[in-house]
Order: C-alpha cells, then structure tokens, then sequence
C-alpha cells in the first residue's frame, strides 16, 4: 500500500504545511496514517482505541507541522513515531484512571455444559473465591476478558511482570487445591504449566 504512495520529500512537505497548505496535510497524513495505525494496534486489541489514538496522533503531528516544531525535517518519521508512543501512553492512562464498578455480588458464571465436571467446576468457583480480590481480578481480566499482562498492569496500576507472577501464583494455588479431585489430563496438563 505504501509503495504505491508518490516519492515523498519531507522538508518540502514540511514547507508546505507552515504555508498552510492543506493538500500537504492530507498528504502527509496518507503517508504516515496506516504505519501509526498498525503500530497503535498490536500494542492494543480494541481496534476502535487503535483508530482513536492514531487519530489523536495524526491531529498532533499536523498540529506540531503547523507550529513549525520539527527542527529537523529528515527525522520527520522517528518524530511521528514519538508522538504515538506519547498519545498511546496518554490514551492508556486515561483509561486506567476511568472509574470502574465492581461485578455485582450475585454475579456468577453460566452453568457448567455436558462434558464438564460440575462438582470440579464448583470446587474452582469456591477456590477462586478464597483469593485475594486483586488476583481474582487479575485472573478473571486474564482469563475471561481475554486481556494481556500490559493492559491488565494499566487498568490496576501495577507493573505487567507484577501482574504474570500474581496470575501464575493465583493459579498455581487453585491447581494443587484442586489436585486431589481430579485426575484429567486437563488438570494434570494445567498443574504442568504452573509449575
């Protein structure tokens, strides 16, 4: 997509943009656009907070053109690319400092379907419960949201590796409590992978 894109000069670009030229806007925003966009989203797994950021990042970069901060036109790339490291900085500390509520007492998960051991499955619910609240939010954020370490460190505020040894232990201790009723290879597979 990016090699069908006209040669790009950045300096003239650059000059045309302080002249308030609106056509090297849109250029430079087709030119950069799409690399900011993937950048932003495998380091997120919304795509609508990927498009929000690299939307927030374009408006800065021409904002920033405009007022003439780039001192040096050949680093025009590496300087797009800090203003997107910054904006998904923001736009993820923003998101942790949104208040969040939390699940309701009643709150519990669908019944266990055919196949499934019901008395395992609630022996897990009950092991779960007995964790501290933190991990069991880091397990459920893990498990059931589907998040990574990163986004989870975000939402709690706390570092990502502090989050992977709270997961690990938190199911490390629901494994060997749940050792004695089961002899699934499901089970024994799990208790091998936390050990």
């Amino acid at each position: 997509m990016l090699a069908s894109l006209p040669e790009f000069d950045a300096k003239a670009i650059i000059d045309r943009i302080l002249t308030g030229d609106t056509t090297a806007e849109e250029e430079l925003i087709a030119r950069y656009q799409q690399r900011v966009r993937m950048y932003v989203a495998v380091r997120t797994s919304d795509p609508d907070y990927a498009d929000e950021v690299t939307q927030e990042t374009m408006l800065a970069a021409v904002l920033a053109l405009r007022q003439g901060k780039v001192r040096e036109p050949e680093y025009l790339s590496s300087y797009i690319l800090g203003i997107t490291r910054n904006q998904l900085a923001e736009a993820i500390r923003q998101q942790a400092r949104r208040p969040t509520s939390p699940l309701p007492d009643d709150y519990d998960c669908a019944a266990p379907t055919g196949g499934e051991d019901s008395g395992l499955v609630e022996a897990a619910r009950t092991e779960i419960e007995t964790l501290e609240p933190g991990d069991r939010r880091i397990l459920w954020l893990t498990l059931i949201d589907g998040f990574k370490p990163g986004e989870i460190a975000a939402l709690v505020g706390m570092s990502a590796e502090l989050v992977r040894q709270r997961k690990s232990r938190a199911l490390r201790k629901i494994v060997e409590r749940l050792k004695p009723l089961s002899r699934s290879p499901r089970i024994q597979r799990l208790r091998d992978e936390t050990s």
